[in-house]
């Protein structure tokens, strides 16, 4: 149910990242300050949205717009000792896995990033707590994913139990 891209948009110079939803309509997705471009290439059913920004200081940095957190540079979760920047991201799957592209050592390469998810935190802002369990109430007996803890297409007595066995985990 969520459509992301990045266009223009009145107000704003060059691309900017959107959200688009049936209820909300186009949401501009926040960006740093003094952001040039936004671009929004993935987004899982999660609401984890990846892509990149770029601005006068850094150029082009990867980044994803986490639900209840906002735009995280991708670059500031890695050890500058890595040798990474990370330019784009282009995709995120299920498990949180975000794959795109970047520099390591002066080539270009591939990326894998394991964004560190905790059992129960189903609207993944890295803290277990009174917003994720009523995230799963509200979706209990469904099949909506945002409620579904263990990934096994139900919001069920598993996933109430996941939350509370894991509460206050992260925070």
């Amino acid at each position: 149910g969520v459509v992301v891209g990045y266009g223009t948009f009145e107000g704003y110079a060059g691309y900017r990242a959107f959200a688009w939803t049936a209820n909300s309509g186009f949401t501009v997705l926040e960006t740093y300050y003094g952001t040039i471009e936004s671009r929004a290439l993935a987004v899982n059913s999660r609401g984890v949205i990846v892509g990149s920004y770029q601005d006068l200081q850094s150029g082009q940095r990867a980044c994803a717009w986490f639900p209840n957190v906002g735009v995280v540079d991708l670059n500031d979760l890695i050890s500058p000792s890595m040798g990474w920047v990370l330019l784009e991201a282009t995709g995120v799957n299920e498990a949180d896995q975000i794959v795109g592209y970047g520099i390591r050592y002066g080539e270009m390469r591939a990326f894998l990033m394991e964004i560190g998810r905790i059992d129960g935190d189903v609207n993944g802002d890295g803290c277990v707590d009174d917003a994720d369990l009523l995230q799963v109430l509200f979706a209990f007996g469904t099949n909506d994913p945002t409620g579904d803890a263990n990934g096994d297409g139900v919001v069920d007595d598993a996933d109430l139990l996941i939350v509370l066995f894991n509460f206050g985990s992260g925070c």
